[in-house]
């Protein structure tokens, strides 16, 4: 079976790869309030290898486009914590 090219994780990228990647990710979250994931449900969704998702939302963390409480991600100020 082969896989569609757009399917397959990405591994690497350059700088501005990344900059659009964290666009992308922060668009979706944007678009779904409330939405919250762990890293494995973004590695998913966003059809990335882990540690490079790891790397984006954790950037993402830092420059306070989304929160992590435990293992969940999300924007700030979307609905409170349960």
């Amino acid at each position: 079976m082969q896989v569609a090219e757009s399917s397959r994780p990405t591994t690497h990228g350059s700088a501005s790869d990344d900059q659009d990647l964290y666009y992308r990710v922060c668009t979706e979250f944007m678009e779904m309030p409330g939405l919250a994931l762990t890293l494995a449900q973004a590695s998913r969704l966003f059809h990335l290898d882990v540690s490079r998702c790891e790397r984006v939302l954790d950037a993402l963390v830092r420059r306070g486009e989304l929160t992590l409480r435990g293992s969940m991600f999300r924007r700030p100020g979307d609905m409170p914590w349960a």
